[in-house]
């Protein structure tokens, strides 16, 4: 069974028709790209996905039930979103943010779970936050603040991880690492991922699968070696995107 399943899925924003019977089955250990210009629709799909935006038709189905007759607390326990922005300035600590990953989970409300707190620990330790733990939120660096954000998704051990920009202010070795910590994950929970990015090479590197949104209901969905092609990119982005092999990859460029 599918985690995410998509059946002639339409969404219109404003003016703009972001898909128009759009379908796809995202399995347990698969990583997909959501990828088109700025304005295309890529973080209203995200969230139509966990019924922040309405749909215009279509199903959305979260282990074959009907977005719509999935209880909130079960949905935000299987489902786990990387909002464009991270997470705001809160007044709390680095640890107490990434406990409200667990917040689904949790059984009493009047004391810390013991296997929670340890969860959390791990995900401070794989984001290299552990040293911060005590430390106030607000006070932190955007790109300390981005992998709070993260430690905080990793900690809720979700079925499906939506993640809007994640390498939003991080810097290019913590990007790979972070590309190869979920691919970890993944594996561990058998879980499975849909990211939206800008970075076509970023996309093309970790993502087995890509949605292009073409800014018009349009869209090609499939394996990326047969989505990413200079003539979709091209297409999809309204410039000429160029094409290079290296070292057993393709790298795509604006020409």
């Amino acid at each position: 069974m599918a985690i995410l399943e998509l059946n002639s899925l339409s969404l219109r924003i404003g003016a703009t028709q972001v898909c128009s019977d759009l379908n796809m089955r995202l399995q347990e250990n698969q990583r997909w790209g959501l990828l088109g210009k700025n304005g295309a629709g890529k973080t209203p799909l995200l969230h139509a996905l966990i019924g922040l935006v309405p749909v215009q038709s279509g199903e959305i189905l979260i282990r074959g039930i009907k977005l719509e007759n999935i209880p909130r607390q079960e949905l935000a326990a299987g489902v786990g979103i990387l909002f464009q922005h991270g997470i705001s300035e809160l007044p709390a600590t680095v640890m107490e943010t990434v406990l409200l990953g667990r917040h689904p989970h949790v059984q009493s409300l009047l004391r810390d779970d013991p296997g929670d707190l340890k969860i959390a620990r791990d995900a401070l330790q794989d984001l290299k936050l552990s040293e911060l733990a005590d430390r106030q939120v607000d006070t932190l660096s955007g790109g300390e603040r981005q992998r709070v954000a993260l430690a905080m998704l990793i900690a809720q051990t979700p079925d499906l991880f939506l993640m809007d920009e994640p390498n939003n202010h991080l810097d290019l070795a913590f990007q790979v690492e972070l590309l190869r910590l979920l691919d970890r994950k993944l594996k561990q929970h058998a879980s499975a991922l849909l990211m939206a990015t800008h970075d076509i090479n970023l996309a093309a590197r970790f993502c087995e699968y890509i949605i292009l949104l073409m800014g018009d209901g349009e869209f090609v969905n499939g394996p990326t070696e047969a989505v990413l092609t200079s003539e979709n990119l091209s297409k999809a982005f309204d410039c000429e995107i160029g094409s290079i092999v290296g070292q057993g990859r393709t790298f795509f460029y604006p020409q």
